[in-house]
């Protein structure tokens, strides 16, 4: 299962494993989309300024766009079925325009542009064995030199970052797919790579992105450009008693990192005026019956 908000946070979509997805409003379930025929990985709304949609990827390797013609009516518009089974998903800054990014369990990420009512598509290998997820840099870079930039990892324990070197600034099926063809970076950190998770925040640099592994540990790798050095802050590491890491995730302004693990539990993390990455104390309470 996975669960995903609006950009305004009054609605939420949830992926789940029968192949449906549940889209929620003020708390309360408003329609069910099925058009899967597996389990749905991942669902995302897209940004309010490219139209009002919801993207999903599944087991079966289907892309779908559900656009939103009447007030949570939503319909599969378009559809375009991946060689192999779609893991992750991410969809590129708005300045980019609708644009797609899915990890393909057969190692390659997946580009879909959507483009006047009509998708079309692309791909590069990206990693040996399989792709497990990809991330946007969230900001829109303002060089030639960078241009749209994705990190990605894989089965094969590698954190990768990607350039664009075209003219248009990013990949679609008329620029190609060689655009991509070699990484600008490659760090070798995990056994295998459950997610990776490009930081937001007020400026491009420095350049933070979030892996963890299926071995439990969780770096934070960081560089103040993007060609330049980069160094990787071990925020967990990996232990006998260390569950498996399935996700790491950060709060709008990249100053709070959320770790989901195997045992069910999600861990905070957060960084100290020192630098050093410290684990967020957070309460429980109840919840009154006021509040529900």
């Amino acid at each position: 299962m996975n669960i995903n908000s609006s950009h305004d946070g009054k609605r939420l979509c949830v992926s789940k494993a029968d192949g449906s997805i549940d889209v929620f409003q003020d708390g309360k379930l408003a329609t069910t989309l099925t058009g899967h025929k597996g389990p749905v990985f991942d669902s995302v709304f897209i940004h309010p300024d490219l139209g009002s949609a919801i993207v999903s990827i599944g087991q079966d390797g289907r892309l779908i766009v559900w656009v939103e013609e009447d007030p949570n009516h939503f319909r599969n518009a378009h559809s375009m079925v991946a060689p192999s089974s779609l893991l992750a998903l991410s969809i590129a800054p708005k300045e980019l325009g609708f644009r797609i990014a899915a990890a393909c369990a057969n190692g390659s990420v997946f580009f879909t542009t959507y483009n006047h009512g009509k998708l079309s598509h692309s791909s590069f290998h990206a990693h040996d064995g399989g792709c497990t997820s990809v991330t946007w840099c969230p900001h829109v870079p303002t060089t030639d030199s960078t241009r749209a930039l994705l990190a990605t990892g894989g089965c094969d324990g590698n954190v990768k970052v990607w350039a664009c070197t075209g003219s248009s600034g990013v990949s679609s099926a008329e620029d190609g797919a060689e655009e991509y063809s070699k990484p600008l970076i490659c760090i070798k950190a995990h056994d295998w790579v459950s997610c990776v998770a490009w930081a937001p925040g007020i400026t491009e640099t420095p350049i933070r992105i979030a892996s963890c592994g299926r071995e439990g540990k969780v770096f934070v790798h960081k560089a103040g450009d993007v060609a330049g050095k980069w160094e990787s802050l071990t925020i967990v590491e990996s232990s006998d008693d260390v569950k498996p890491c399935w996700s790491v995730s950060w709060n709008m302004i990249g100053t709070v990192l959320a770790v989901g693990s195997g045992d069910s539990q999600i861990s905070l993390y957060h960084e100290s005026g020192e630098g050093v990455w410290e684990e967020a104390k957070v309460e429980e309470r109840e919840v009154t019956a006021a509040e529900e």
